[in-house]
């Protein structure tokens, strides 16, 4: 997969190959997936590795925002929501600003993705799989901003959230290990979130998501 990811002040471009051995035998990459997105993170904190971050993460979902730790090429920082405009993001990022938490917004481009030739027989399906998750962090978005702006409450969301688990559920069980682990990934955090969700849950699940998008590897 390649993707951009533009730091607060500076733009830093990131390409990341997927197909490990790509740069050396290039013809062992030949199947590329055009799926291109844009996130845009609103970001508490950063630090030196996970475990520092992940201490903030508590202050973070009592302001209602996700504390999901995220690795930014090697940045770690508190994900406090994703959007899919920077618009959105920078005002979500300035009401923090005004309750007393500093943020910063980090913006990521995701272009395509790379698979080795071992997956030429699954390109179809692993395509069809990466648009699902998209989906799938576009409901969890969708819902928790149904419940910010009072449209639904978080009993009637879980309805919808057990659909969800169905579909990351049969992700689990494909045969592809990248998008079974991923799924996986994904489903530790629907575990335990009871009769009713937080909308910060579910920007935490989303979050999830997109970060497995951005990671994920065929190589």
């Amino acid at each position: 997969m390649k993707k951009n990811i533009v730091y607060p002040l500076v733009a830093v471009v990131v390409s990341v190959v997927l197909a490990g051995v790509a740069v050396l035998l290039p013809l062992l990459s030949v199947y590329n997936i055009v799926l291109p997105s844009e996130y845009y993170f609103v970001c508490y904190k950063s630090g030196d590795d996970a475990q520092s971050v992940g201490i903030v993460n508590s202050t973070v979902q009592n302001y209602g925002g996700a504390g999901y730790t995220l690795n930014l090429d090697g940045e770690y920082v508190s994900a406090v929501a994703c959007y899919y405009s920077i618009e959105d993001a920078e005002k979500v990022s300035a009401a923090f600003f005004d309750s007393g938490i500093e943020c910063a917004v980090y913006g990521v481009q995701v272009n395509e993705y790379e698979l080795a030739l071992r997956y030429r027989d699954d390109v179809c399906r692993i395509e069809g799989a990466l648009k699902t998750f998209c989906q799938l962090a576009s409901i969890y978005y969708s819902l928790a901003n149904a419940i910010d702006g009072g449209v639904i409450d978080g009993g009637s969301a879980c309805a919808i959230i057990e659909d969800a688990d169905a579909v990351l559920s049969n992700l689990e069980k494909t045969d592809i290990f990248p998008l079974a682990d991923a799924a996986a990934n994904v489903a530790r955090y629907t575990k335990n979130l009871g009769d009713a969700v937080c909308s910060w849950q579910l920007r935490l699940l989303q979050i999830a998501v997109v970060d497995n998008l951005m990671n994920i590897s065929f190589a």
